[in-house]
């Protein structure tokens, strides 16, 4: 008897690959594809690749859009750029951002960059939901926890030098690059995702639940309960504490496609380091 036919994702969601340098980029999509697009000048800003993705579920030619952060201005500019109104409904077609930096980057531009991203989403749609990835590319500088680091901001931090399964028996390097974009809901159309942080138990609503309490708790400490009364709390403490949620969100939608015991530990060092944030 056949096996059933793989349904075709005739236009899915895009992935957004942001570097400061156009080699970075080269070199992942290589390592990804197995091909790089032809330049134009020398960068690969604007321009456009494809990932073909082939799972058991679907098939999907997915559009890779390349950007490059300005020499001037960087991640500020860049993401004031992407606040304009007439960039939202780019990026609201994205379903992946994924930002390609060299391992020896500084630690505070790479947290900028992240923080540029976030901010470009929530600008555009509050709601969206999808996968973001930090991936470096070359030889790793030893000193900086740099999973700590891409995950306290939501973002999932993979080595793409990495080879082989980690501890938990879960993909490392490129393979797991593609394994958490495959887990993407690339079809606009597929509302199947739409309550799956409503789950409970192993759902990731339960795989969060424990660090949610937490900071549950350090909000209590600061008085920033829902019971407090709204003239009893400070406007520059409510900013924070709206933006340190939506990172928890950001946190809980990146952990989505992972397997379970590197969700939970990517779910314990999200909340620690927004719980450092809030200096509890």
């Amino acid at each position: 008897m056949p096996s059933p036919k793989v349904p075709i994702i005739e236009n899915p969601r895009r992935i957004l690959a942001l570097s400061a340098k156009t080699e970075s980029l080269l070199l992942l999509l290589k390592d990804l594809t197995g091909e790089t697009p032809q330049l134009i000048d020398g960068s690969v800003a604007g321009l456009s690749h494809v990932l073909k993705l082939r799972t058991a579920y679907y098939e999907a030619d997915v559009p890779v859009w390349l950007d490059v952060l300005p020499e001037e201005g960087g991640a500020r500019e860049w993401g004031d750029a992407f606040c304009e109104v007439e960039a939202g409904e780019v990026v609201r077609a994205v379903g992946a951002w994924v930002w390609v930096f060299e391992a020896g980057e500084c630690e505070d531009d790479v947290r900028d960059v992240l923080r540029a991203i976030r901010r470009v989403i929530l600008n555009a749609d509050e709601g969206w939901e999808g996968t973001l990835l930090a991936v470096s590319v070359g030889k790793l500088v030893k000193g900086v926890e740099w999973e700590d680091l891409c995950a306290e901001e939501g973002f999932e931090f993979v080595d793409s030098k990495a080879s082989g399964k980690d501890e938990y028996g879960e993909e490392r390097g490129i393979a797991r690059v593609r394994s958490a974009l495959e887990v993407t809901a690339w079809d606009d159309d597929d509302d199947d995702d739409g309550g799956r942080f409503e789950e409970e138990g192993d759902g990731v609503r339960g795989v969060f639940a424990p660090e949610t309490d937490e900071m549950e708790r350090a909000l209590g400490a600061l008085g920033l309960r829902d019971e407090e009364a709204p003239g009893e709390v400070d406007e520059q403490d409510v900013a924070e504490l709206e933006m340190l949620m939506a990172r928890l969100q950001a946190a809980k939608d990146t952990a989505a496609g992972m397997p379970d015991a590197e969700r939970r530990r990517f779910a314990a060092r999200a909340v620690e380091g927004l719980l450092r944030d809030l200096e509890i």
